[in-house]
This record gives C-alpha cells, sequence and structure tokens, in this order.
C-alpha cells in the first residue's frame, strides 16, 4: 500500500507541473522606444511577445514614471500602446518596466531615463542619401528590423568640435551587438568601435572643419527584429571609459581617477583608446545606501556593486569594498604587501602580469578572490599562488600552489547563468615563509587593455552566503530550461519560484527561506536550501477569492543559531534571452521581485495527497 501512496503523489505531482508550464502568461521581448527623458511624455509599444491580450497598465519600478492607455480620436486604446510621462526629478538611469493584462504581469524591460532630447529613427534609413538627420546633444531610439538592416544618421558639426556617438544595446535587454563607423561625406571612414559584452560601443571625434558627419549603424553578425533595439546619443558629454579604482568604500568618500576619451578639464596621460588619446581627472565618489545594479548581469548578485551617473551622459558599474584600495605598482616585478589586503589593478599591456608579495604563518588560512567580469570588467583573470623559496646563492625558486581559472560554483546550472571568470582560491599556508599571488589576462598574449580592470581580495575566511531568486516561467515539459517569466498568479493557482544560493568561505548550513510582505490573498510556505545544497524551491499560492493587484514581495534567507544568525534579501533575476545572435544566455538583476493575480482563473486545482485502497490478489488500479 505504501507503494501505491508514492506514485499516486508523484504522478500528481508532474502532472501539475506540464499544465502549469502550458497555461499563458503574458511575456514581452521589448518595448520601445527603450527610454525616456526627464520631463518629457512619450509613447510606448509593447514591440513583441506572447499572451498580449487585453493589456490595460503598465508598470515601473520608478513612482515618478507613469504609464497611462493611448486612446484614438475616437477615445478608443490603441492596442499594447502606452503614454508615458517621466518626471523631471526622476534620476537618470535604468528602471524596469512591465505590462499587465488578462494572463497576469509580464517579465520586466527595461527603460532609460536620460537627460537628452530624444527621437525616433526615421525610416527608410537604410542608404546614405536616407540618412536621419540628427541635431547635436540628440539620442536616437532605434531598431535594427531584419537580419541585413543598415541605419545611417547625418550630424552637422563645427571645426574644433568634439562629437561623441555612444551606444546603448547591452543595458537595455537588447539583442544587438551594434557596430558604430564614422564617415564624412566623401565616404572616408574616420572611425569604429564595436560592443564587446557588456563594453557597449562609443566614438569620439573631434572636426577640423565645418562639415556634415555620418553614422552608419548595423548588427556585428547581421542579426535583426523586435528585440534589437538599441539608443544612440550624438553629444558632447564627457565620455568616461573606465575609473580607478573601480571599487570604494562604502558609506565614505572615496578619491578616485576617471579616464576618458573626452573629459572637458581633464589631463592627458600616454594612454590611447581606438586611437584617441585618453584624458584622467580626479573625483570622489560617496557610496551611500546604494542599490543593486540593475541591468546588471546575473552574476553581479554574489558582489556587491552599484551604478554611479554622477557624470552627464555615463552609468558605470562601481564595486563596493571594506577596506582602501592598494594600486599596482607598474614599476616593481613583485609588489611587498602586508596581509590582509585590497589591491586594484588592469592588465593594461599586452602579456601584462601583476604580482603581489607577502609573508605568511604556517597553519593560516587565506582567501584569494578576483573580482571583474562580476563587476562589469571584461577581464578574464587567471589566478596563480606560489610560495617563494630562497636558494643559498641569493636566486628563488617558485613552488605553484594553485592555478585557478573561472569560478567554481554556478548554482544557477543550466537555468540560470551564474557562472562567472572570476577566479577564487583559499591558501591554507604549509611553511612559514614568503608567497606570491600573480594575475593576468587569460588572453594576456592577444590583449592588453586598461578596461580590463580587476579587483583583488585577499582576507580571512568568513562563513557567508549570497541568495538570487530566478522569476522564471517553466518550460511546458519540465525539462528544458526555464525562460522569462514574473510571479502571476491565477485566482486559486500557485507558483514555484527557484531560489539559488552562492556559498562563502566553507559556509555549509541550512538557510531558512521565507517570502515576506505579501499582500492579502497570497501565501508562502516556508522551504530551506539544506546543507551543501544550492537551490530549493518557493510556492506562492493565491486564494480562490484573492483581489487582481501587483505588489512587490521580498525572499530572505536566515542560516544559523539565533544569537549569531546570518540574514540576507535574495536579489531578483530575470532572463533576457537565450542563446542568440551569438549571445549566450543572458539574465540580469531586476528592481524586485513582483507578485500579481490575473483576471484569469485556474482552470483546475491539484491537491497532493495518499489515497488509501485495498485490493485483493490479481486487481488492478487504474489511475
Amino acid at each position: 500500500m505504501t507503494g501505491i501512496r508514492f506514485l499516486l503523489a508523484l504522478a500528481v505531482a508532474i502532472t501539475a507541473q506540464q499544465a502549469f508550464g502550458q497555461l499563458p502568461q503574458t511575456r514581452i521581448t521589448s518595448v520601445f522606444p527603450p527610454g525616456g527623458q526627464q520631463g518629457t511624455a512619450v509613447d510606448l509599444t509593447v514591440g513583441g511577445g506572447t499572451d498580449l491580450d487585453e493589456l490595460d497598465q503598465m508598470v515601473f519600478a520608478h513612482p515618478g514614471i507613469t504609464a497611462v492607455p493611448k486612446l484614438d480620436a475616437n477615445g478608443n486604446p490603441v492596442a499594447n500602446t502606452f503614454t508615458v510621462t517621466v518626471a523631471a526629478d526622476v534620476p537618470v538611469g535604468l528602471y524596469d518596466v512591465r505590462v499587465r493584462g488578462l494572463f497576469g504581469i509580464s517579465n520586466p524591460r527595461m527603460f532609460r531615463v536620460d537627460s537628452l532630447a530624444e527621437i525616433a529613427e526615421v525610416e527608410p534609413n537604410n542608404l546614405l542619401a536616407q540618412a536621419t538627420p540628427v541635431a547635436l546633444e540628440t539620442i536616437v531610439n532605434a531598431r535594427a528590423n531584419g537580419a541585413t538592416d543598415v541605419d545611417f544618421y547625418r550630424i552637422p558639426v563645427k571645426a574644433g568640435q568634439t562629437l561623441v556617438v555612444r551606444s546603448e544595446a547591452e543595458k537595455i535587454d537588447s539583442s544587438m551587438q551594434p557596430m558604430l563607423q564614422l564617415y564624412n561625406v566623401a565616404g572616408r571612414r574616420l572611425a569604429e568601435s564595436r560592443r564587446i559584452r557588456a563594453q557597449e560601443a562609443s566614438l569620439v571625434y573631434t572636426s577640423t572643419a565645418d562639415e556634415d558627419l555620418i553614422v552608419r549603424v548595423q548588427d556585428a553578425v547581421y542579426g535583426g527584429g523586435d528585440p534589437f533595439v538599441y539608443r544612440l546619443s550624438f553629444d558632447s558629454r564627457p565620455l568616461i571609459d573606465w575609473v580607478s579604482p573601480a571599487f570604494v568604500v562604502a558609506n565614505f568618500q572615496s578619491p578616485v581617477t576617471v579616464y576618458g576619451r573626452h573629459l572637458p578639464g581633464g589631463q592627458p596621460t600616454d594612454s590611447t583608446l581606438e586611437g584617441q588619446p585618453v584624458y584622467q581627472q580626479q573625483m570622489t565618489i560617496s557610496a551611500a545606501n546604494e542599490q543593486a545594479p540593475v541591468g546588471a548581469s546575473v552574476t553581479a548578485a554574489f558582489v556587491d556593486s552599484f551604478w554611479w551617473n554622477a557624470v552627464p551622459g555615463n552609468l558605470v558599474r562601481i564595486g563596493l569594498a571594506d577596506g582602501t584600495p592598494i594600486s599596482e605598482a607598474t614599476e616593481t616585478p613583485d609588489q611587498p604587501t602586508t596581509l590582509p589586503f585590497e589591491a586594484t589593478g588592469a592588465f593594461a599591456e599586452l602579456s601584462d602580469e601583476d604580482v603581489f608579495r607577502f609573508d605568511a604563518k604556517k597553519g593560516e588560512i587565506w582567501v584569494a578572490e578576483v573580482f571583474a567580469q562580476r563587476r562589469g570588467s571584461i577581464a578574464d583573470p587567471l589566478l596563480m599562488v606560489e610560495r617563494v623559496i630562497t636558494n643559498a646563492d641569493g636566486t628563488f625558486t617558485y613552488n605553484r600552489l594553485a592555478t585557478e581559472d573561472d569560478d567554481k560554483q554556478n548554482p544557477g546550472g543550466a537555468d540560470l547563468p551564474t557562472l562567472s571568470d572570476d577566479p577564487l582560491f583559499q591558501l591554507t599556508v604549509p611553511e612559514d615563509g614568503t608567497y606570491r599571488i600573480r594575475l593576468r589576462d587569460r588572453y594576456a598574449d592577444t590583449r592588453g587593455d586598461p578596461r580590463l580592470n580587476y579587483r583583488l581580495s585577499v582576507r580571512p575566511p568568513k562563513a557567508d552566503f549570497s541568495l538570487v531568486v530566478f522569476d522564471a516561467f517553466p518550460s511546458a515539459d519540465g525539462k528544458a530550461p526555464a525562460t522569462s517569466g514574473a510571479v502571476s498568479l491565477r485566482k486559486g493557482g500557485s507558483y514555484e519560484l527557484t531560489v539559488y544560493a552562492y556559498r562563502r568561505d566553507g559556509h555549509n548550513d541550512a538557510i531558512q527561506l521565507s517570502a515576506e510582505n505579501l499582500p492579502a490573498g497570497i501565501t508562502c510556505r516556508p522551504s530551506v536550501i539544506g546543507p551543501g545544497q544550492t537551490s530549493a524551491k518557493l510556492v506562492l499560492t493565491a486564494s480562490s477569492d484573492a483581489a487582481e493587484q501587483i505588489a512587490p514581495i521580498n525572499v530572505i534567507g536566515e542560516s544559523g543559531a539565533a544569537d549569531t544568525a546570518i540574514k540576507h534579501a535574495a536579489q531578483v533575476a530575470s532572463l533576457i534571452h537565450d542563446s542568440i545572435n551569438g549571445l549566450p544566455r543572458t539574465a540580469r538583476l531586476t528592481q524586485s521581485l513582483m507578485a500579481g493575480v490575473m483576471k484569469d482563473e485556474q482552470p483546475f486545482s491539484i491537491v497532493v495527497d495518499a489515497m488509501s485502497a485495498e485490493f485483493s490478489q490479481d486487481q488492478q488500479l487504474l489511475v
């Protein structure tokens, strides 16, 4: 009889998962235009998606951005279009936008707020003679409409005037990889730039005469379609290419040096970037009460960082650390340091290698962790730990203890891409003596770039964890990876969320999970990520009489005894796209976890329970 009970429960659970995956849910792939100017209104259209029936609400993560359905001349709603108003005091930055319809609240897409006037590209502009005219200090919202789409823009400049052309695609959830080319009217190519992962394409050009310039834009691998939106800014604002150090101390005024190809008032350096001279300028960053870096890769959930927007036209990812960093000493092959320490550096030259030397005692345990990709850097660090042995003749022998490349943790597995290129090694000191850490870029033999920057932290181990909840929709068969989704409940229905744990420095305890700030009509049973495990499920359930609503909720994890418990709120990740257009499966952080109850009702309910039955020999049970 026990076997019968088990089989019944299992079959019902599988049926529930498959039925859940097949029910319709509102999902969007893009909005257009993907941004707006402070203090203005713009008509925003849902570019594509599934189950977009009866869309009646558009919701933004900032209360200063509001939307109402757009009406035609007869007072009827225009399909999938809303009039959006951006208040003048909304800070420039990135904000989640969602829509709601018959099948609930959608997954988020990105809406960018900036300070310049904005226009949309005018089609056709596929030929030079059809180039969209653009004035300086203007942002163009555009899309690569097809696989071979090319967009041309024409802008007049004065002699001595510096033009900065910057694209945004990765930041706004786009599948596009823009390639920018700058020409004069005679057809001579003056400059070129393309997107490299999170590094957006940008151009800087100072004109020697009054002239018209032409900007040509295409996808680098000839992709196109609804999600291939981009923003192109034509302006004279500063352009920051990198910041050093790339992290600051929280709640402290931290001096930094910003570097860029266009920094009015900046001092020249010996560096060049894409053929242009680089300038530097001293600034101060105050990191207080900064929120999670919305729009950053999901790996950013495992490192503290934020968007710095103090310089107009620039959104720069800045990391947070516990201590003030030391900078790499380019003139010293082996830089002496004292444990513990924070260091910052960059692989600026071809075959560049940075070395940090320190003394340690037998039995001590130190964690050496590199932060690069998780903070938005394009570096791919290689970490080597060596013992330094002094020979009788005064020469040195280096005994390699470890070589680490990528992070060994990937709690999201195939569903949520949480694996990063950032290495980590825990050193148990074998003998009193001198040791060193060597860092180099994995592709050091073929590239060197000051934007290949990193943070190195060498510290005692401290057991801890971070959580990220995957706001996703399961596949129809439960076997394929989850897709874009949102917590959109039918009345009387349930929604399953996966919470992933990234464990640090030997943390192995159970993590108790719970949902907080649940609105009336929605409940969630606590769950647990078991010792040594990396994930668990949370199931939210709406009562049959729950009101239609949308509300932000929090997922909390707590681990350890009450007096020493570690407690963290989970960050939230949303899938942007599967592997497409030369880009890998990509997910990003969102501002909040939104839970909604939709108009549609649960078509049936399944209760998992044991069933008792008595049978005589040779009888069969039909399920």
